[in-house]
């Protein structure tokens, strides 16, 4: 299994805290955010890690070269102010032919949801979502189809699930996902967000199915808000 990792976006809305550092690298507790992450990715058998940077490039790539891992691979995206996808599509040369765990470096999750993560996949496309929390406009929501899940977006009044930043993809089906991320950027712009590619694959006939992440922490930084809570929930929690 191979990670994608996104950590391109400039952050704007915590720049209280992170001082023009990119927002990965902003510190919690002891520790920088991306070491955090780095630390539980350490865990597990993964047979590739790509990030992809872009504000702050070089201090980011700096960093990462840092840790010498010869599984490591660290692209940058000039054009970070795009949405997510156009930062997905410029690592999509180095991905290796293994299922693919697409994550946000602004996410950090508790160890027993790193574990249903990095697990085998039983579907060509699964998303992690969770029911634990009181959903805000920010928040991006899942509405359930017949089939698998149908809808992705933050302005849906009516609901099953929080999406959680997760996407996981079998091999067989990773040309496939490429392909329809090529599509959907093509039609929808360059401000588009990596959620709009599951939105139109549903509506291709795809079955996108769920993993839960329910009952366990998990921790974003968004804005200043988001940070202190990090702060806390990772001060307070065991993490072996």
């Amino acid at each position: 299994m191979q990670i994608l990792l996104l950590a391109a976006g400039q952050g704007t809305r915590l720049e209280a805290v992170h001082d023009q550092a990119p927002k990965s690298m902003v510190a919690i507790q002891d520790s920088l955010y991306i070491d955090l992450q780095f630390k539980a990715f350490q865990k597990f058998d993964l047979s590739q890690i790509t990030v992809v940077g872009g504000y702050e490039f070089d201090q980011l790539n700096a960093h990462l070269q840092s840790y010498q891992l010869n599984h490591l691979k660290v692209v940058q995206n000039k054009d970070f102010k795009w949405g997510n996808l156009v930062s997905l599509l410029s690592a999509e040369n180095t991905l290796l032919n293994d299922d693919l765990v697409i994550l946000n470096a602004d996410h950090y999750y508790s160890l027993p949801s790193y574990q249903k993560i990095f697990s085998p996949l039983t579907y060509p496309v699964e998303v992690c979502f969770d029911t634990d929390r009181n959903l805000t406009n920010d928040d991006m929501k899942i509405l359930k189809g017949e089939q698998g899940f149908q809808t992705f977006s933050k302005q849906l009044d009516c609901l099953d699930y929080g999406y959680v930043g997760i996407t996981r993809i079998q091999k067989s089906f990773l040309p496939h996902y490429l392909a329809a991320c090529h599509t959907t950027l093509n039609e929808a712009g360059t401000a588009t967000h990596v959620e709009q590619v599951l939105n139109d694959l549903s509506e291709q006939g795809i079955e996108i199915h769920g993993v839960d992440l329910s009952g366990s922490w998990w921790t974003e930084i968004d804005t200043p808000e988001d940070y202190h809570k990090a702060q806390a929930i990772i001060r307070n929690q065991s993490y072996g």
